[in-house]
């Protein structure tokens, strides 16, 4: 029985409740066996909260029972990724140099989701301060893939994408500064949403500002509407909240495409994508073509943006590590110490020349969306990698940013992006499709995504795998 509470969808699981035949207390009590089976394997959770979610739970199943549920995700076990602060347990954020203090409020996102009834079971594993696209830390260690243990699920949301791909929950939120929900969701097999700056609170502000977001990590694509529906905020919550945050998000699947306008980009200009990912992400464009979307070939859409993208993402991190004393500095990963004394050599001058070219991205982008409705890439130009290391040996890379190459340019530019899973590589590892929409759109994500999923649905790995 358990294993079949938790094959259910968030909307499923829903279901159950409204028909009495599931009790937030019966899940509750799965997500916490899937916890102790799979979480010595996956390393994927930094701190459980078994007493205050059942708690929560016994109070939904009372307010399931009277049918008087609260908000949209009442009863649903959710994870919190450890940057963002949970009231009541520590934001160690992957570092040995952070407080084990609890936290004594909650991220305006989480407030939301508690408005709504969400039960917060875990907090899931980042790199140290989120700062590269594999998930490992000096205090946590390394995270482990679901559908393979010795590859990477990627980062820096890995232990959120490890968590919903093995059933520990359906709803884990993430957070993406330069692809960190996207690349997890690829490597994992689930979808991942990076959304519009101002569609959800992102407080405490991020030091790399509006190019990171947060957003919800799901496996099916109703359940991402269902969870950025609770998690968006009034307008007020953030300085540059949106308006327009009424909308009826769960509304979008099911829409239809046809006659959509979709331009797809191979490489973007520049990007080398193993041959196995082109046709993997082919055969979905194949398929988006049979439901009616007009797919147009577009070679180049901008040179590389990495080297002005490093220069803020590299200021950002000295600025994290700047307080730091000099017995503090040696705790910290050596990768994140380089980056971060990189980004102490950054002028004035080299910020502004950076932010400038990130505005004539942007305007790239938004004179191609004057043609189509939306971008597709592939996500990851090959399939996940072994564990432990920052990027794939072999390659001929030098930093972890090289193997993300369509990640980083919509964080740079702050478009709605989303991870879409699409089928398997010969070694049987997820591969993705990315798809980006004009800002504000992520109505157009919702409507292409659920189309294909609803042809090819997202399967999951089975305990056979994530156990080893």
């Amino acid at each position: 029985m358990t294993v079949d509470i938790l094959s259910l969808s968030a909307t499923g699981l829903l279901q159950g409740y409204a028909k009495h035949s599931l009790s937030p207390v019966e899940v509750v009590e799965a997500t916490f066996s899937r916890i102790d089976q799979a979480n010595p394997q996956l390393n994927a959770l930094t701190v459980e909260m078994r007493d205050s979610a059942r708690q929560e739970a016994r109070a939904s199943e009372e307010r399931w029972q009277r049918n008087a549920p609260k908000g949209l995700l009442d009863g649903l076990p959710v994870a919190i990724k450890d940057l963002t602060p949970l009231k009541g347990v520590p934001a160690r954020q992957g570092s040995l140099t952070t407080s084990e203090g609890d936290c004594d409020w909650d991220a305006p996102r989480v407030q939301n989701l508690r408005k709504h009834g969400a039960i917060f079971t875990c907090k899931t594993t980042t790199p140290e301060f989120g700062w590269k696209g594999t998930t490992d830390s000096p205090l946590s260690g390394i995270t482990c893939n679901p559908w393979n243990l010795e590859r990477t699920p990627a980062g820096s949301s890995g232990g959120a994408a490890a968590a919903v791909a093995a059933g520990i929950v359906a709803l884990s939120e993430g957070t993406d500064g330069a692809g960190s929900i996207r690349m997890p969701a690829a490597y994992c097999g689930v979808f991942g949403l990076y959304p519009t700056a101002g569609r959800i609170p992102y407080i405490p502000l991020s030091t790399i500002g509006e190019m990171g977001q947060s957003g919800p990590m799901t496996r099916t694509v109703a359940d991402a509407t269902l969870m950025f529906a609770a998690m968006v905020g009034d307008g007020r919550q953030d300085h540059v909240g949106l308006t327009d945050n009424d909308k009826d998000w769960r509304s979008f699947p099911g829409q239809g495409v046809h006659g959509l306008r979709v331009a797809y980009s191979p490489t973007l200009g520049y990007a080398n994508p193993d041959q196995e990912t082109l046709d993997l992400t082919d055969k979905a464009l194949s398929v988006l073509q049979e439901l009616g979307i007009d797919v147009t070939l577009v070679d180049h859409v901008f040179d590389d943006p990495l080297p002005d993208f490093k220069t803020l993402y590299s200021a950002a991190m000295a600025k994290i590590c700047g307080a730091f004393s000099e017995m503090e500095r040696a705790l910290l990963d050596p990768g994140l110490r380089k980056l971060a004394e990189a980004g102490q050599g950054v002028s004035a001058v080299d910020y502004i020349e950076a932010n400038m070219a990130r505005g004539e991205c942007a305007l790239t982008l938004n004179r191609l969306f004057s043609d189509f409705d939306a971008l597709i890439t592939p996500q990851m130009p090959f399939a996940a990698f072994e564990a432990g290391r920052d990027f794939p040996a072999g390659r001929g890379m030098q930093e972890w940013f090289e193997f993300s190459p369509y990640t980083y340019p919509f964080n740079f530019t702050n478009f709605p992006a989303c991870a879409t899973p699409c089928g398997f590589t010969t070694e049987h590892l997820p591969v993705a499709f990315q798809t980006i929409a004009p800002r504000y759109r992520e109505d157009t994500l919702f409507r292409i995504a659920s189309a294909y999923e609803a042809r090819n649905p997202f399967p999951m790995p089975g305990p056979h795998l994530w156990r080893g």
